[in-house]
Formats: C-alpha cells, structure tokens, sequence
C-alpha cells in the first residue's frame, strides 16, 4: 500500500501541475488514493480524498455522470464503516439512482454495498432484500457468474442473520450448487 500511495501521489502531483489541482483527472487519481487509504483503515484522509474528488467531478461533470455515482459509492462505503450511517443512506440513494440507469455490474456492486450498511444496522431483512436485488442485476449483467452466486453466499448470511433459516439453507444449496458446476476446477487437491 505504501509503493501504491507514493505512486499515486507523484501521478496527482504531474496531472495537477500540468492541468491543475481542481481537473478531473485528479479527481480520478484521489478517489484511487481513497480506495487505498480506505483499505488501510485510514478513513478521515480517504474522506478527504473522496470528498475532494466528489468536489471536482459535480463542477466538472454532469450531475448523473458514471464517475459521481462511483464515487458516492466509495463514499457510502467508507461512511458505513466510519459509523455514519445516515449519510452513508443519502450517498448510497445518490450513487444508486445514477448508477441503476442501466443493469451492470458497478450497480449490482453498489445495491450489495447498500445491503452491506443494512447489515451493520442490524436491518437483516432489508440487507437480505437489496442482497437478492444486487443478485439479480448481477445476473443481468454477468449471467451465472462467480459474482453472481457469491452475492448470493452474502444473502445466506443476511438470511441467517435474520433467523430465516429455511430460506437460507434453500440459498446456500442452491449456491453451492452453481459455484461448483461454473468454477475452475480446484488445482490444490
């Protein structure tokens, strides 16, 4: 993490001295230095890092842009594990009505985050919904994929969680299932 900080920061330091500090090219370089820092539990310096790369891209770019919901999902993210919940619910509602336009993966991803600060808010049901909603669009987006049937592993545990037993060994099976049949063959046996 420390090469990839230093990296990241002499590119900000070359995009900022031949574009400016406020270009969206830094924003794209802060929100990378985030996503590390946020790894590294750093969460005051990657808000810093978001928040200023949210800053740029809503005066750069429009308001419904790819990049804003990406970065309002880092945000949520990083508010859910910071305790924040409420704003981590208005950065989660921004980022899913720019992201859910279409069915893709980076929208399947932020209905699971989503589901993920439902979790911590003990809202089992509710996670186990927006775990079956993230499921789905990666199913649109993906088909059966490792993704797909793992976001359904995530739903068991939400399923657990809420005591709903049955459902969640009926899941688990049935995940278990797909991830078998569509996964490589395990070269460590």
């Amino acid at each position: 993490y420390p090469d990839a900080l230093e990296s990241y920061g002499k590119a900000l330091a070359i995009v900022a001295q031949n574009n400016g500090e406020d270009h969206v090219r830094t924003a794209m370089l802060r929100t990378n230095i985030g996503d590390v820092l946020r790894v590294q539990r750093n969460y005051d310096e990657a808000q810093v890092q978001y928040e200023f790369a949210l800053r740029i891209e809503r005066e750069s770019l429009p308001a419904d842009h790819l990049y804003v919901g990406g970065t309002l999902l880092r945000l949520g993210d990083l508010q859910r594990r910071m305790g924040h919940f409420e704003a981590a619910e208005r950065s989660f509602a921004e980022s899913l009505t720019i992201l859910g336009k279409t069915p893709s993966g980076q929208y399947a991803q932020a209905l699971q985050t989503f589901g993920n600060l439902a979790r911590a808010q003990g809202k089992f049901d509710l996670a186990a919904e927006r775990y079956r909603e993230s499921f789905e669009v990666f199913r649109v987006a993906t088909g059966d994929s490792v993704y797909t049937w793992l976001t359904a592993m995530v739903e068991v545990a939400a399923l657990t969680d809420a005591e709903r037993y049955r459902e969640a060994d009926a899941r688990a099976l049935e995940a278990v299932a797909v991830l078998q049949r569509i996964s490589p063959e395990d070269v460590y046996n």
